[in-house]
C-alpha cells in the first residue's frame, strides 16, 4: 500500500487557497497538511515541524509579497532533510 503524500500550500491569494484545497481534497493518495500565506510562514512552519511532519511536497507561489518563491527555495531546501528514497 502506498503512502499518502504529505502537501504543502503556500499561497498568498486565500481564494486560490481554497481552491486548491478543494482539489486536493479529492485526490486519495494526497493530504493537505499545511497551508500558509507567505514564505515567511511556511519557513517558521517548518522549522517548528518534526522531521516526520515536514511535507514531501511543497506547492509554492513563486510571486509572494516579502520574501518570494524564488527567493525562499534554497532556505526550504536547507530546511527539508533529503529523503534517500525519494526520487529526483
Amino acid at each position: 500500500m502506498q503512502a499518502t503524500i504529505q502537501v504543502m500550500l503556500v499561497e498568498d491569494h486565500p481564494e486560490y487557497r481554497e481552491v486548491i484545497q478543494l482539489a486536493l481534497e479529492d485526490e486519495r493518495d494526497l493530504e493537505l497538511i499545511a497551508q500558509v500565506g507567505s514564505s515567511e510562514r511556511a519557513l517558521a512552519v517548518l522549522r517548528q515541524s518534526k522531521q516526520s511532519d515536514m511535507p514531501d511536497l511543497i506547492l509554492l507561489d513563486l510571486n509572494l509579497p516579502g520574501i518570494s518563491g524564488l527567493e525562499v527555495l534554497p532556505t526550504l531546501h536547507s530546511i527539508i532533510p533529503e529523503d534517500p528514497c525519494a526520487i529526483g
